[in-house]
């Protein structure tokens, strides 16, 4: 199990979990030092061929709770292992009415717009802004550029 969370937690920003298959979390984690820096609430998990499941989701029950304003978690890929694990561990945090979301779909532009964003948004208005961000974060750069090239 890939596994990494900052040392810094305070309890009054929102929490950010990156779950992927692999390293892929971590990998996006490097790359969010490389831009933004050493960034607090934000945990890494990512599944491995040998994990076990019920030890993952433990361990991502245990991340869930680190963040007491909320978590956003953003998984890799709607309907993959983990981000079915991370329905399963929100599912009852959503009827509670707790500051839970999960996107899917994951991407560098998401990720650096939510952290850049956290401090000053509401956790609804986090959801909103990841989907954005993912979507924005996709660019066609020959078609966008061509006009240049002509």
């Amino acid at each position: 199990m890939i596994r990494s969370v900052s040392e810094k937690i305070a309890e009054d920003t929102v929490g950010v979990i990156l779950a992927s298959h692999g390293s892929m979390a971590a990998g996006m984690l490097d790359a969010v030092r490389m831009i933004y820096g050493e960034s607090g609430n934000l945990a890494v998990i990512g599944l491995e061929d040998s994990d076990n499941l019920n030890e993952w989701g433990k361990e991502l029950k245990k991340m869930i709770e680190l963040f007491p304003m909320g978590v956003l978690i953003l998984a890799d890929l709607f309907g993959g292992t983990p981000c079915n694990q991370c329905l399963l561990n929100t599912v009852e945090r959503v009827k509670n009415r707790e500051a839970v979301s999960l996107i899917a779909g994951m991407n560098l532009g998401m990720v650096l717009e939510v952290l850049s964003q956290r401090e000053t948004a509401e956790f609804d208005e986090l959801t909103v802004i990841a989907k954005e961000a993912g979507k924005s974060a996709v660019s066609d750069c020959l078609t966008r550029f061509r006009p240049l090239s002509v």
